[in-house]
C-alpha cells in the first residue's frame, strides 16, 4: 500500500552563511526516509503535511478527499476518506493546510471559513466556524493562533482557545463579504509557529519581515533578510508567484528558527534561513529540491517536499547543533 525507501548517506547541505552561534559550521542533514506514492495507492497528491513530536507524518490528500497516519518509520497506521459536502466530517472545499497540536489534527481550508478538527486516529470530531479565512495555524495549550488578515492593527495574530466538542457551529459556507475582501491587508499573510512560552514567530510572505512577539501582542524583535520592503501591488494583488520573499517557517527543540525562502532568494523554495531565538541569522541552508513547506518534530528531524509538483515527502535528521 506504500512505497518506502531509507538511506542512511550524510547529505552535507549547502552553506551560504558562516556560523554565528547556536548552530555548527559543519550543520548538515542526514536523510533518513523518503516516503511517496506508488500507483497512487497511497496518496494522489500531497496537499500538505504535519508532524507531530513524536515524528507521526499526517497528509493531506487534496485530490483523494483522504488524510493519513503515518509512523516514524513510513508504516501507514490511519487512512479517513471524506466526500465532499456538508455533512459532519465531509470536506465543504478544496484543502489549503493540515497541522497538529495537542493530540489533535486540524484542517484548513481555501475558501471556506472554517477549521475541522479530528483526533490523532483522524477521526472527526468537530468544526471550528470562524467569520474570516484561515492562512496557517499554530497550536498550544488549547490556544489556536491565527494569522490576522482583517486588522490594521500592528498586531497580526488572532489568538483563540479552541472550544472542543459538542460546540455548535454554522456548516453554511462562508465567503469573504465585500467589506471584508476591501479591509484585506496583504502584509498580514504569514505563516508562523509558537514555542513553550506561547512566544510567536511570524514570517510574512508578501513582506521582508521575520518577528517575534509575546501573547499580549508586544513585538520582541523584528528583522529582514533582503531589503526590508513590501511587494508592489498590481491591480491591488501580489504578482504571483513572484512576489514571495518567504513561504514557510519551522522551530526546533532549541527554538532556533528555519524560515523557508520564497521567488525573492538566490534559490527560491530551496534555501533555508535559520535564525537565532534573538533573532539573529545565523546559516543559509540550501536543500538539493524545491519545497514548498518545511516541518521539524521534538527531534529535530526536518520534512520536507522533494520538489514542487512531486508527491514525495523527504526526512532527513538535522545535524550538529549545539547548545
Amino acid at each position: 500500500m506504500y512505497f518506502l525507501m531509507k538511506k542512511t548517506n550524510l547529505i552535507i547541505l549547502i552553506i551560504v552563511a558562516t556560523c554565528l552561534g547556536l548552530v555548527s559550521s559543519e550543520i548538515s542533514l542526514e536523510r533518513k526516509m523518503v516516503v511517496k506514492s506508488a500507483n497512487h495507492y497511497l496518496f494522489f497528491t500531497l496537499t500538505d503535511i504535519a508532524v507531530d513530536e513524536s515524528g507521526n507524518i499526517y497528509i493531506a490528500d487534496e485530490k483523494g478527499k483522504t488524510l493519513l497516519k503515518l509512523d516514524i518509520s513510513g508504516k501507514l497506521l490511519h487512512r479517513t476518506v471524506s466526500k465532499k459536502g456538508e455533512g459532519p466530517g465531509d470536506l465543504p472545499g478544496a484543502i489549503r493546510w493540515i497541522r497538529c497540536g495537542d493530540g489533535k489534527v486540524y484542517l484548513g481550508f481555501r475558501r471556506y471559513f472554517a477549521i475541522q478538527v479530528y483526533n490523532d486516529e483522524l477521526n472527526f470530531q468537530y468544526k471550528i466556524s470562524l467569520n474570516r479565512r484561515v492562512m496557517d495555524l499554530a497550536v498550544r495549550d488549547g490556544m489556536l493562533y491565527i494569522p490576522n488578515l482583517y486588522t490594521n492593527i500592528d498586531f497580526p495574530v488572532r489568538i483563540l482557545m479552541d472550544p472542543g466538542e459538542g460546540i455548535a457551529v454554522n456548516s453554511q459556507n462562508q465567503l469573504p463579504s465585500a467589506d471584508q475582501i476591501a479591509a484585506h491587508r496583504w502584509g498580514n499573510w504569514l505563516t508562523l509557529t509558537v514555542d513553550r512560552e506561547h512566544n510567536i514567530f511570524t514570517a510574512r510572505l508578501f513582506t521582508d519581515r521575520i518577528e517575534k512577539w509575546n501573547r499580549e501582542g508586544a513585538q520582541l524583535w523584528s528583522t529582514h533578510l533582503f531589503d526590508g520592503h513590501s511587494v508592489r501591488l498590481k491591480n491591488g494583488r501580489p504578482d504571483f508567484p513572484r512576489s514571495f520573499y518567504y513561504t514557510d517557517i519551522a522551530r526546533d527543540s532549541r527554538d532556533n528558527i528555519y524560515v523557508l525562502a520564497g521567488s525573492r532568494a538566490q534559490n527560491p523554495r530551496r534555501d533555508i534561513y535559520v535564525l537565532s531565538p534573538k533573532g539573529k541569522h545565523l546559516i543559509t541552508l540550501t536543500l538539493p529540491q524545491t519545497s514548498n513547506f518545511i516541518r521539524i518534530d521534538g527531534n529535530n528531524r526536518l520534512y520536507v517536499r522533494g520538489g514542487i509538483g512531486k508527491d514525495v515527502v523527504i526526512k532527513y535528521q538535522i545535524k550538529n547543533l549545539v547548545d
